[in-house]
């Protein structure tokens, strides 16, 4: 049908847009930088596709900076975030322990899975949601990835 069409019109080019315009948070690279440099494995724990992930890090050239990446695109709803499946098992491939671990999320499903994870949580701000990323009770909120990174360093 014509509106099935639009649909998958709409799906591809809100892809092709994130894909290939997208640019990183304010911080993210010097963040990743600084992991690297401290011996810190990062992972990522997303619901974006395979497809999508490789797509958009190649673009950027930052794949390298993750040990592991955990997509849940094609796991049953149970298996996504909110639900804490996708960092526990993003701890297992990694072989740490929630007490080792920090997550760092922006949206409201990210911080209940990585909370209910066990995990130290930092959100990081966004003005449209901040109301329903509180609600789920991060570990602290902060402003941007250079907040993340001013923390860590100075730990």
């Amino acid at each position: 049908s014509e509106i099935n069409k639009m649909t998958i019109d709409l799906h591809q080019e809100m892809h092709r847009l994130i894909l290939e315009e997208l640019p990183l948070r304010n911080g993210a690279i010097e963040l990743f930088q600084w992991a690297n440099e401290a011996s810190v494995d990062m992972a990522i724990c997303t619901a974006s596709t395979d497809e999508m992930i490789d797509g958009y890090f190649s673009r950027l050239g930052i794949r390298n900076f993750f040990k592991e990446v955990t997509s849940t695109a094609i796991s049953d709803v149970d298996k996504r975030k909110p639900h804490p499946y996708p960092y526990l098992e993003t701890m297992k491939k990694l072989g740490v322990k929630a007490s080792e671990t920090l997550a760092i999320e922006d949206s409201p499903s990210g911080v209940t899975s990585s909370v209910a994870a066990g995990i130290k949580t930092i959100a990081i701000h966004n003005p449209f949601i901040e109301e329903k990323v509180l609600e789920a009770r991060p570990t602290l909120q902060v402003k941007d990835f250079l907040q993340v990174l001013e923390l860590l360093a100075s730990s």
